[in-house]
Order: structure tokens, then C-alpha cells, then sequence
């Protein structure tokens, strides 16, 4: 997982996330490509969905389920969250069938201890285990100090999460088809199934 492209120009990232993730505007003219029937404004959205993905996969994240599961989804995690929580839990049954890997990119946006809880669990000897340990515990989590290393993969992974203008966790980014979507916050139950690609 390598550092976040934030060196790109910050016009460019949000400009990109704007067009991704706002409502599409009223249809205009359209400019289809005869040799592909795929429209110029169709083709620019998908350039821009796979640069969001691409986004997704160099952030900072912890896995949770079968390395070789044939469908992955990111989602943005703060400890803090109840819903994360409540998602975690929902989707275990496709997780713990080898079906799903969620890949849990760790936020701290929620309260002042967010960003130390964190990167606890990022910078555990066995994330994945911390992750499932925090959320079947009834104890709360205590956020330590980490090195600076690991503090700043936490505040790249809020950064990706402001930049794409996103207000809720969980997040959840996943693919639909051959396009990317998106669903904030903690899915219906028809959803949730739609998300993981199967009841």
C-alpha cells in the first residue's frame, strides 16, 4: 500500500471527486463514440471511477476476510463509529463464507481519540484480529501513541476522505457491474445484499 497521490494538483483531486460523487447533471448533447457506442461523458466517468478506486487501493487499510475472495469493497472505518460496527457484524456471513474481503481504510473524524484508536489498530502486530477483537469487546479501545509513520497513514487515509467530500461512516466503495458505487453510512438490508454480490 503505497502513500496517497496527494501531490497531485488539489484542483485536479477535487474536481475529480465532484464529478464522482455529486448528482450528474441534466443529459446534454451526446457525444457517442461510433466505434465503441460509448459516449465521451460515459468513458470520462469511468476514467474518473477507476482513478477513485485506484485511490482506494494505495490508502492505508486493514483486510478483513480471504485474501482471495472474488469481491472486494473499501470502507471507511473510524473506531468510534457505531454503524461500522453495525456493518462489520451485517456482513460477516459473506465475509466468514470466503465470498467478501472488506478492506477497512482507517479514519479518525468522529471524536478528539478517533485518530490514536486508529492507528492502534492499523499499526497492530495483526490488524485484522485487533479489528475483530475491538468490535466483539465490550471494552473500549484505548488509542496509544504511535510512531509517526503510522499517524501519518491515518491523517492521508482522513484526507482521501475529504477530499472525495464524504460526510459519513461508514463508506463503503464497491462495484456494481462494471461501474463504482457508493453508499454512505449503514445500508439497507436489500442493499447490503446488493453490495455483496449476493443474498
Amino acid at each position: 500500500m503505497r502513500n496517497l497521490p496527494f501531490s497531485l494538483p488539489v484542483a485536479l483531486i477535487l474536481s475529480l471527486a465532484l464529478m464522482l460523487f455529486s448528482v450528474a447533471p441534466a443529459p446534454a448533447a451526446d457525444h457517442t463514440n461510433a466505434d465503441s457506442g460509448v459516449s465521451a461523458d460515459a468513458a470520462e466517468q469511468r476514467e474518473r471511477e477507476a482513478q477513485v478506486w485506484d485511490w482506494a487501493e494505495q490508502s492505508h487499510w486493514i483486510q478483513d476476510g480471504d485474501p482471495d475472495a472474488p469481491r472486494i469493497l473499501y470502507t471507511f472505518t473510524d473506531p468510534n463509529c457505531p454503524y461500522c460496527r453495525q456493518f462489520w457484524q451485517a456482513t460477516r456471513p459473506w465475509v466468514e463464507a470466503g465470498e467478501v474481503q472488506l478492506r477497512h481504510i482507517m479514519v479518525g473524524i468522529l471524536a478528539p481519540d478517533s485518530p490514536a484508536k486508529a492507528a492502534t489498530l492499523l499499526a497492530a502486530g495483526d490488524p485484522a484480529s485487533a479489528l475483530q477483537s475491538h468490535y466483539h469487546d465490550s471494552e473500549t479501545l484505548e488509542g496509544l501513541a504511535q510512531s509517526r509513520e503510522i499517524e501519518e497513514r491515518i491523517y492521508d487515509n482522513n484526507q482521501l476522505f475529504d477530499t472525495l467530500g464524504l460526510v459519513a461512516t461508514p463508506t463503503t466503495l464497491y462495484r456494481n457491474g462494471d461501474r463504482l458505487a457508493h453508499v454512505q453510512g449503514m445500508p439497507e438490508e436489500q442493499t447490503l445484499i446488493e453490495m455483496m454480490g449476493s443474498e
